[in-house]
């Protein structure tokens, strides 16, 4: 079963590079056996904190397993906080997929967020 994903980029972050940035997304989604299905180009100041709440939305919508960043620069730390309990954050930069934890009872604790190599994540299960 293919993964699916969005990917996100803040163009003030990116700055002129955006478009490498975009291309580097598509790149490690391959990388990790992913699809991406959408590219969101936003700017912070036109989003401010309405941006979270619109890729929310979009992950439940598309039914995305994966958000795709550049680096963690283009998310604040509450987005990721939300973020993580709908899909995983996967940063092109590092190479590391941010996830919600898997406690010992096979549940999730959607208050603890988990760092592992993205790249090998080819065989993850889907997110709770």
């Amino acid at each position: 079963m293919t993964r699916h994903a969005i990917g996100l980029l803040r163009r003030d972050v990116s700055g002129a590079s955006w478009q490498d940035d975009e291309a580097a997304i598509h790149a490690v989604a391959q990388e990790c056996g992913t699809r991406v299905v959408l590219v969101v180009l936003a700017d912070s100041a036109r989003w401010g904190d309405h941006l979270v709440n619109h890729l929310l939305n979009l992950i439940y919508g598309e039914d995305a397993d994966d958000l795709i960043v550049p680096t963690i620069d283009h998310l604040y730390s509450s987005e990721l906080r939300a973020l993580v309990k709908l899909a995983d954050v996967i940063c092109v930069d590092t190479r590391k997929r941010h996830t919600v934890a898997l406690k010992e009872d096979d549940n999730y604790d959607l208050e603890q967020i988990v760092t592992r190599d993205a790249v090998t994540l080819q065989q993850v299960s889907p997110h709770p």
